[in-house]
This record gives structure tokens, C-alpha cells and sequence, in this order.
């Protein structure tokens, strides 16, 4: 009797498809994840840095706005990578 390994069990088969979108779905619910949380992240700093505005604090308005540009270039690129890869696709 033969019996194939699990390895090419899930990778070949009618079961290959399944594994992929498993593994896509995945994906996307802990990149959701990471983007609403970098979203309540950048939040945090706007307030931070609305109220060092307000405070007049040049030096702490200087440095959240540092955080605050890292963060949205983090979000361009994100968004250009993930338009590039689906214009491949």
C-alpha cells in the first residue's frame, strides 16, 4: 500500500487550490490587521502632534512630524506595491 506524503497531498490535486487560498486568505486578514493598526498608530501621533500646535512646542512638532511623514511614505509605498502587483496580475 502507498500512502503520499502530506506535502504533495496539499500541494497537487484538487486540494492545491485550497491550500493557496488558505494561505491568501491568511495573508490578507493579518495585513488588515497591521494596516488598521498602524491607522490608529498614525492617529495617536496626528493628536500628539495637534496638540504640540497648540502648545507651541517647536521642538516636539519637529519630531511627531517626522513620525507622521515615516508613517504616510510607509503607506505610499505599501500602496505602490500593492498596485504594482496587481497590475502583474
Amino acid at each position: 500500500m502507498f500512502v503520499s506524503s502530506p506535502k504533495n497531498f496539499f500541494t497537487t490535486g484538487i486540494f492545491a487550490d485550497t491550500i493557496e487560498n488558505l494561505e491568501n486568505f491568511n495573508f490578507n486578514i493579518y495585513f488588515s490587521y497591521m494596516i488598521q493598526d498602524s491607522i490608529k498608530k498614525r492617529n495617536k501621533l496626528q493628536m500628539l502632534y495637534d496638540k504640540a500646535l497648540i502648545d507651541r512646542d517647536p521642538e516636539l512638532i519637529q519630531e511627531i512630524k517626522k513620525e507622521l511623514d515615516l508613517f504616510d511614505n510607509s503607506f505610499a509605498l505599501t500602496t505602490a506595491m500593492l498596485n504594482q502587483d496587481t497590475q502583474e496580475n
